[in-house]
């Protein structure tokens, strides 16, 4: 069965740690991600404005304290498993840096 996984990247990626069955993932520009699973319902229903919302908040609020460093980059994956996670956030990172 598939799952979606959110994953954050960046300042507020401590948010996801909070979460259930969060996973740590390295990019392929060695960055960490922290992942966790969602339902397709929550998917399904909400814009990706809404995903993000908690992250602009948190960012805002790091900006405000001077301590943001980069943002939070967000992503959802619909994936098997946790492998076929990994290797997608490798592979799209990858390209993103020139590295595939």
């Amino acid at each position: 069965m598939s799952i979606y996984y959110k994953c954050l990247c960046g300042d507020s990626e401590h948010l996801a740690l909070m979460e259930r069955d969060a996973v740590a993932v390295q990019d392929a520009a060695g960055r960490n991600w922290i992942c966790y699973p969602i339902t397709a319902r929550k998917v399904k229903n909400l814009t990706m404005l809404a995903h993000v919302s908690e992250v602009f908040e948190a960012d805002a609020t790091a900006r405000r304290q001077g301590i943001s460093q980069q943002g939070t980059e967000v992503r959802i994956y619909y994936c098997e498993d946790e492998c076929e996670l990994f290797q997608k956030l490798l592979l799209d990172t990858a390209r993103e840096t020139g590295e595939a």
